[in-house]
């Protein structure tokens, strides 16, 4: 099949979705398809188009335009090139719905929303956005059934994400480390994880933490670690940071696919929330009583506490979250989108 995906970030980006989209395509092109990625330029010197392993990439020269200007260079763009549409098999969409506005009722399409926007609960636009897309799509995926509360969605499949299989492995893991992943941002709660260290150090269990991310906070959150001596390295964003988790021993991740990574590798996770829609988002989770999920500092530095204590109950809850990880794997997502592609809005399943 020739399939083509609409994602507004993609490679050498580094995020969730992307890392989704790179995956989802790598097991499809294996499997004998032709697969293209529609994207923004997100920067200057990044080519319009590049072919990279088997992947075709087609970037939309955006940059620097601002946000709100953007849909207009977009949508010239997919006119000029709508013969990538109109000769593909398949044509899913992940997230930005509104990229395919001049090609509603002239080419079926199929959607995958991925997060939520921003930090707060979604607006009505963003919502109605959303339902016009589930009620126009051939089908659709959900990255999380929490969708269903804050958006009304009412998705054919659902997903929670997958990882590359790998063994445990026999390397040694750094005593009363942590490592984060993730942007350094509010709803990722970075403030909240240093905050919970202070916290632990003033009760006399200290923790060296090495964050693996960028964003916002980053300044903020260098000035916090050095004001209170706490044991911190910051490595910026790395595209291997899947083969860091097995270095620590705990895990300060909030989000679905650091979760999964992390419990692959047998690690206790501590996830934080700071608004609704995240704690939804986290206590959605299958395996979310495997998880500790945590409202502020204390009940993080509490539970880091019990982990110590109570070293006993947390096997019990990391090799539970092993067990439910070795299904997740990209080549049963990947199944997903064959069923939903074949089935369209008959489809319903969990994965």
């Amino acid at each position: 099949m020739n399939i083509i995906f609409f994602a507004r970030l993609f490679y050498p980006h580094i995020g969730g979705v992307e890392k989704h989209v790179m995956r989802v395509s790598e097991e499809l092109i294996k499997a004998g398809n032709k697969v293209s990625i529609v994207t923004e330029g997100f920067k200057k010197d990044l080519a319009e188009f590049e072919v990279y392993g088997d992947i075709r990439i087609f970037r939309i020269p955006v940059f620097p335009t601002l946000e709100k200007s953007k849909k207009w260079l977009i949508w010239k763009w997919l006119l000029a090139h709508q013969q990538l549409i109109f000769e593909a098999d398949i044509v899913h969409i992940h997230d930005v719905f509104y990229w395919f506005i001049p090609f509603l009722f002239r080419k079926r399409f199929y959607l995958t929303y991925h997060g939520y926007e921003g930090y707060k609960s979604p607006t009505l636009s963003a919502i109605g956005q959303r339902k016009v897309g589930e009620l126009l799509a051939s089908g659709t995926i959900c990255v999380g059934d929490y969708m269903r509360k804050w958006y009304g969605a009412r998705p054919n499949l659902v997903t929670y994400g997958a990882v590359d299989k790998r063994p445990v492995g026999n390397r040694k893991t750094i005593k009363a480390t942590a490592i984060y992943v993730g942007r350094l941002s509010e709803d990722s709660g970075i403030m909240m994880y240093l905050m919970a260290l202070k916290l632990l150090r003033d009760k006399g269990i200290s923790i060296r933490l090495t964050v693996f991310g960028d964003g916002p906070q980053k300044s903020e959150a260098e000035r916090y670690s050095g004001t209170n001596s706490l044991a911190v390295r910051f490595r910026g964003y790395d595209d291997t940071v899947i083969n860091h988790y097995q270095d620590f021993e705990l895990a300060f991740v909030s989000r679905y696919l650091a979760i999964v990574e992390a419990m692959q590798v047998k690690r206790p996770i501590f996830a934080v929330y700071n608004n609704d829609i995240k704690k939804d988002y986290l206590r959605c989770h299958p395996q979310a009583k495997s998880i500790a999920i945590s409202e502020n500092e204390k009940e993080l530095a509490d539970a880091v506490s019990d982990y110590y204590l109570n070293s006993g109950k947390w096997r019990r809850r990391v090799d539970e979250a092993h067990n439910w990880v070795k299904e997740q794997s990209w080549q049963q997502v990947v199944k997903l989108y064959r069923q939903l592609w074949k089935n369209g809005k008959e489809t319903f399943k969990y994965q």
